[in-house]
């Protein structure tokens, strides 16, 4: 099943409860709710048959206000005592739908219609940041990261495309991981050199020698690699060249935060600083701010400095209380040496002990 910018459309139902209703619960997912009885839920589970799922559940497209005979086609599966459907396909801009529930002997009915999507761009998508930023980086990195500027097809990733020219534009072979990882809203990619031609005394391809090589300056060019939802090919319209240092075996540290309380009625940022350039895709999803009793502060995340100054601004001025900046387990430097522990550790007691998360603390008042 394709994955596209919306996501695959979801549709989670459940019977009835009191009501006999079915609650539309995210209109931008398709979600609805509702509980099947227990004798129900225990009757699907036993003939565990999409026919017979289909008996209590079925999803229709709706044309000139009617539904249309034939079923949405998808999968069908139970977790506790809800009925889950998923679409085998993506909906089409708006779309309308007509969930049929049944339960107890009757069945009920809701409509709603899949959301318009934006119009796709004309233009061929474009980079336009990478990361890391710092023109430096060490021999032993194992990530890069690419930005685009509108969503791309994530279907389409053509890793002989994507090559890494030393000085004299000589490509280095056999460099990437076959597979790329994306962010939620599919413009940011994760190029992940192999692991094998990273890591020490694997001595994968040993044949090719090192990738990178201390003084030495290299490229990473694009080519037709990556794709947009338009169809269009992707472009970097500047080069992208680095100067490659030694490796990097020394554990970031955060070195600043917050100084005293954030005033109130204030959108002030709050800003931590870490020892060294911050491995982007560490902390790109995973960083957030909550509040004392753990719920998400909405916001948003900027850096600069090559990645070594992440600062938060809320949505909304900050209200009097306890807060803090949570840094996800897995933040690390450009060598992904983490907080605690360095990339070529083999300290298996110590990495079941560690800590999951770093909450640096603040206040308002």
């Amino acid at each position: 099943m394709k994955r596209f910018l919306i996501g695959i459309l979801v549709l989670i139902a459940s019977g009835l409860q009191a009501q006999q209703s079915i609650q539309v619960i995210d209109s931008t997912r398709f979600e609805v709710a509702g509980l099947l009885l227990p004798s129900e839920i225990e009757y699907l589970a036993k003939k565990n048959d999409p026919a017979v799922y289909r008996r209590f559940l079925s999803v229709y497209m709706v044309v000139d206000r009617q539904a249309v005979e034939q079923p949405v086609l998808g999968r069908y599966k139970i977790q506790g005592q809800r009925l889950h459907f998923a679409s085998s396909s993506q909906p089409g801009s708006g779309i309308s739908f007509e969930v049929q529930l049944t339960s107890r002997g009757q069945t009920i009915y809701r409509r709603f219609t899949a959301p318009i999507l934006p119009e796709l761009s004309p233009f061929a998508p474009q980079v336009e940041a990478n990361y890391p930023s710092s023109k430096v980086i060490p021999e032993n990195i194992l990530l890069f990261y690419l930005e685009f500027n509108q969503p791309m097809n994530t279907d389409v990733y053509e890793h002989t495309e994507v090559k890494i020219l030393d000085s004299l534009g000589q490509e280095r072979k056999l460099v990437w991981r076959h597979k790329v990882a994306w962010n939620a809203d599919h413009t940011v990619v994760a190029l992940m050199l192999h692991p094998g031609r990273v890591k020490k005394d694997i001595r994968y391809l040993d044949e090719y020698g090192e990738i990178f090589y201390p003084g030495e300056q290299v490229s990473l060019t694009l080519g037709k690699a990556f794709q947009g939802l338009n169809g269009k090919w992707a472009e970097c319209p500047y080069p992208i060249q680095y100067t490659i240092a030694h490796s990097d075996t020394v554990l970031p540290q955060v070195v600043a935060f917050q100084k005293g309380s954030v005033p109130p009625g204030s959108q002030q940022a709050v800003t931590v600083e870490f020892s060294e350039p911050m491995c982007y895709g560490s902390l790109l999803e995973g960083l957030k701010v909550t509040n004392q009793l753990g719920a998400l502060i909405p916001g948003s995340f900027k850096t600069d400095s090559e990645e070594r100054r992440w600062s938060f601004v809320p949505d909304r001025s900050w209200v009097p209380g306890n807060y803090q900046l949570v840094l996800p387990e897995l933040t690390a430097d450009l060598a992904q040496n983490q907080l605690d522990r360095p990339f070529e550790s083999t300290d298996l007691e110590r990495m079941k002990h560690r800590q999951e998360t770093v909450l640096l603390r603040f206040r308002v008042e």
